[in-house]
């Protein structure tokens, strides 16, 4: 494994040359030139970091910090860790045990805290510990922090690992960092470090955030010559990347149903984001039956697929179909919140039917649903197309109630015509 260090200029302004990572155009080809084996069998977290969970004097340890709070000083925890020096020394694994423990509670900066007390007080501190504080960072996205312990390993001369590796890459997809995620997969590779399959539907996921999804693509092309085996998790996150990256439907169709061939089922999520990808580019229709194709492949309907395709409809102005998924969603013991009412009420208002609009207003509450400054702005436009201005008085005066105030122009407006 090669030895690759990071200069903290480097990991401030990292020099990212999307060209070496890819041949042609759009698409993310690795260098053949890396021998990427297949991955070797997932072990569970505390098995691959080291960690032996069932240490009592860790976890007494680890109650002393948590006893601290959140808002914990350096001095504090160093204070709480002074007799632990002894045993620490001889026995590194019970640090891991500590901050994996943090990890798990997602106080990256707490585990932090225990790295620096170790480094002052001399005490071991290898790439299990790194590691575990990385996933720390990775659940809350604090990328900046997983950076700087990988730049502290370089430093200390600690090899990171594969899991080091991905727990940053992580941190990066939930900070929405796909550039930074691309440099460091690339150093990843040049430390001959293999991926498997976390990591690279970590880049994917980054990259469909950012709506790059001829990057993403490139990867689900590339695992295959990686020796690694995309999954429903892979082609969800290029999936998404197609809504995302300026409705790209076709191209989350043909992958939604390669899906099959590739032995990766598709799963909520999957339909989900391909239903999505529709509504974005204006074929309700194609959302529509995705949706009922979920029933029909015995993939459960979920909230997020209904909002998906009552979106789409919002957006073509259908809204008869709207109010027909609306009574789907009842029948199937999906409950609507307010995305879907909200939704819905939007379609009516701008096309016209005022009265529905101001029926599902009603509604909202029976389902134990409280309007929103959304809802209530589209409740006055809607009674400013009905001419029903005493209404909107009344609306506006919830709102102030309810502070919520900010009103669209087409709200002011109904304020003012009846005074004029």
């Amino acid at each position: 494994m090669k030895d690759v260090r990071l200069s903290p200029v480097a990991m401030q302004s990292p020099s990212v040359k999307l060209d070496s990572c890819y041949d042609v155009p759009g698409l993310v080809i690795l260098s053949t030139s890396h021998k990427l084996g297949k991955p070797s069998k997932r072990h569970t977290a505390c098995n691959s970091i080291g960690v032996h969970t069932g240490s009592e004097g860790s976890g007494r340890v680890l109650g002393l910090i948590l006893d601290l709070g959140k808002e914990a000083s350096q001095r504090d925890v160093s204070l709480a860790l002074e007799p632990q020096i002894g045993k620490w020394r001889q026995h590194p694994q019970a640090a891991t045990a500590v901050i994996s423990g943090l990890s798990k509670r997602r106080l990256p900066y707490v585990a932090s805290m225990v790295l620096s007390f170790m480094r002052q007080r001399r005490v071991e501190a290898n790439v299990y510990h790194y590691t575990a504080a990385m996933s720390a960072c990775q659940a809350g996205g604090q990328w900046q922090l997983a950076l700087s312990f990988l730049e502290e390993m370089s430093r200390l001369v600690v090899t990171p690992n594969k899991i080091s590796y991905s727990a940053t890459i992580s941190a990066f997809e939930k900070g929405g960092q796909w550039q930074l995620a691309l440099w460091l997969f690339k150093l990843m590779l040049e430390a001959d470090v293999r991926p498997d399959e976390i990591t690279c539907n970590s880049l994917m996921s980054t990259c469909a955030k950012s709506g790059q999804w001829q990057i993403a693509l490139g990867f689900l092309i590339t695992m295959p010559y990686m020796r690694l085996v995309p999954d429903a998790i892979s082609h969800s996150a290029v999936i998404t990347a197609c809504e995302k990256g300026q409705g790209q439907w076709q191209l989350a169709l043909c992958l939604l149903a390669g899906m099959q061939q590739a032995s990766a089922r598709p799963d909520e999520v999957s339909y989900g984001a391909a239903i999505g990808a529709c509504g974005t580019g204006g074929q309700w229709c194609w959302s529509n039956m995705l949706l009922c194709g979920m029933a029909e492949t015995k993939v459960r309907q979920s909230l997020i697929s209904y909002n998906s395709a009552v979106t789409s409809c919002e957006k073509a102005g259908e809204w008869l179909m709207a109010l027909r998924l609306l009574q789907n969603m009842l029948q199937e013991q999906v409950e609507p919140d307010e995305f879907s009412l909200n939704a819905a009420i939007s379609v009516c208002v701008t096309t016209g039917q005022w009265v529905l609009a101001l029926s599902l207003l009603e509604a909202m509450s029976d389902i134990k649903l409280e309007p929103d400054e959304i809802s209530m702005n589209a409740a006055v436009s809607a009674c400013e197309k009905g001419c029903q201005w005493h209404l909107s008085l009344s609306f506006l005066s919830t709102m102030q109630s309810t502070a919520l105030v900010e009103l669209h122009s087409s709200a002011a407006h109904m304020w003012l015509s009846p005074q004029s």
